[in-house]
């Protein structure tokens, strides 16, 4: 009775620590967000920018976060890391909703009902290059990585939306969750592993950040 009330409290304790540790995190990406799009994007489009990347859970940029951490590097090392990949997410979510014509996201209306497809298509494709450019400065192998994460996510949207009229098989679900999904989790956590320096690590993050993605999906 008495090692299943100690057992009962550690966990509850980790989990604790778990949710204060995400929370402190997103409100740092929220901040350094808000920071960057009052200063690099343009006046007409501030607005719809930020409607777009506003609210969500950070889970991708809180993970490039821990990963850096965890390899004994800074918060500050992986900042522009993390806003990044919340960018790239966000601009992917907002573009989904457009193919599947969902009216809601975040909880309120879509983008493209506030604003018009034309004018969140196009905010949508000023952040995924701002993205880039971003994390060029952690170098030209982390810019590779961005690329190939955001072909990844196109790719998983083409299955997925070409094989919408006949039914997607079972079998073509996997494919699908870790193009569109688990693809932007593998670069969360290998942004984390470059930003920290410790590159010899990327294989074992990656890994884990792909399956993390799967099952969070």
């Amino acid at each position: 009775m008495l090692k299943t009330m100690v057992d009962d409290l550690l966990e509850e304790e980790a989990a604790n620590a778990i949710l204060d540790y995400w929370e402190t995190r997103r409100k740092i990406i929220d901040e350094r967000i808000n920071e960057m799009l009052a200063n690099d994007v343009e006046a007409s489009m501030i607005d719809i920018a930020q409607y777009i990347v506003r609210g969500g859970k950070r889970f991708r940029g809180v993970l490039t976060l821990l990963s850096c951490e965890a390899l004994g590097g800074t918060v500050d090392k992986a900042l522009d890391a993390a806003m990044a990949i919340e960018l790239v997410h966000a601009a992917s979510l907002s573009l989904d909703d457009i193919m599947d014509e969902d009216l809601k996201r975040r909880g309120k209306l879509a983008s493209w009902v506030v604003y018009g497809i034309p004018k969140t298509v196009l905010a949508s494709n000023f952040l995924i290059p701002l993205a880039q450019r971003i994390v060029s400065k952690y170098g030209f192998k982390a810019l590779l990585y961005v690329i190939k994460a955001w072909e990844d996510v196109t790719r998983g949207e083409i299955l997925d939306v070409y094989t919408d009229e006949a039914g997607l098989r079972k079998e073509d679900y996997p494919d699908v969750i870790g193009l569109k999904t688990a693809s932007l989790f593998r670069l969360a956590a290998t942004l984390g592993v470059i930003a920290s320096g410790k590159e010899e690590n990327i294989e074992v993050f990656s890994d884990y950040g792909y399956k993390l993605g799967l099952a969070y999906q």
